[in-house]
């Protein structure tokens, strides 16, 4: 049989990486942009805690009236995840308002553009 004919078997490769203590915490966030928290949210976002516990990472923008934040995965050592809002991106982050991940809704007046975690 010719050499294009031949049939090719392919062995697949697992590699597995450990990524424990890479991502410390994880938070879910979800934005509405009427009414309070319940029904489908508009935006969600999850953020990871990076290797020292901290990370920032912007939302597409739009004018949300209630943000919840719920925790998916905790901080290490009994540190509480905390979340920080800005209604500008990561690389001139001020923050607007400080949440907790709780699950409860919180009413804002702003446009959320980033999401800012650390574990205190």
């Amino acid at each position: 049989m010719p050499p294009k004919f031949k049939k090719q078997i392919a062995i697949p490769v697992t590699i597995s990486l450990s990524l424990a203590g890479v991502f410390a915490q994880q938070v879910l966030v979800e934005e509405w942009l009427s009414g309070d928290c319940n029904g489908r949210p508009f935006i969600t976002a999850n953020v990871y805690g990076g290797a020292d516990g901290t990370s920032c990472v912007n939302v597409e923008q739009f004018p949300a009236t209630n943000i919840r934040v719920s925790l998916v995965k905790p901080c290490n050592k009994g540190k509480i995840p905390v979340i920080k809002v800005s209604s500008v991106e990561c690389a001139q982050f001020e923050t607007e308002i400080v949440l907790s991940a709780d699950g409860s809704c919180n009413s804002v007046d702003f446009t959320p553009w980033a999401y800012e975690i650390s574990c205190n």
